[in-house]
């Protein structure tokens, strides 16, 4: 260290920024697989017939699904990536998919699995009817008034996927912090005049 304490060791801030960059790669690639799988395993279950509503069967997974591919894609271009400047767009976009995944999933989960699975209730019962030979307007009918609805795993999964991104995109911003103070800094040109 230097007189003042201000700075480490070279080779410790090395390591330092090594594992920082290891270890935000990491969580952002972890939370990213498990929000996709997450938005791929059902949100919600119809009762009494066991349907289940899958997160790719509404908006919010879907858009789940898309911002857990960005996170993945935004870290492997982080990692690959030399330009601080790259870098810090990098994180941003990381951190923004993951407030992403996380905002579709728990306000989802908040809103209640009713407000799921309308778009696909309406899907299941159409072909249930049409399977078993029934008038679509009377069946739909009958379906509203029996049907509930029960949150299922995947929306927790994804909602889990969703805050490990934001984590990994806080390590991010560590490491790019980091990173930008052990470059060697370039000395200003002097000035004209």
């Amino acid at each position: 260290m230097e007189q003042g304490g201000s700075r480490a060791d070279p080779a410790e801030a090395a390591r330092h920024v090594a594992r920082l960059r290891a270890t935000s790669f990491l969580v952002l690639v972890v939370g990213g697989l498990i929000a996709g799988l997450g938005s791929t395993l059902p949100w919600a279950t119809s009762r009494p017939f066991g349907l289940p509503t899958r997160g790719t069967d509404t908006v919010f997974g879907i858009v789940a699904l898309g911002a857990a591919i960005v996170a993945i894609l935004a870290a492997l271009l982080m990692r690959a990536g030399k330009a601080h400047r790259g870098r810090k767009s990098m994180v941003v976009l990381a951190l923004a998919a993951g407030i992403v995944v996380a905002a579709a999933a728990g306000g989802t989960a908040a809103a209640g699995p009713d407000t799921l699975s309308e778009r696909a209730d309406r899907k299941q019962a159409e072909e249930y009817a049409r399977s078993h030979n029934l008038p679509v307007a009377e069946y739909m009918k009958r379906w509203e008034a029996a049907v509930t609805h029960e949150l299922q795993p995947g929306i927790w999964i994804t909602l889990a996927g969703g805050i490990l991104i934001v984590a990994g995109g806080a390590l991010s911003v560590s490491w790019a912090r980091a990173a930008a103070r052990a470059e060697p800094q370039e000395p200003e040109p002097p000035a004209a005049g």
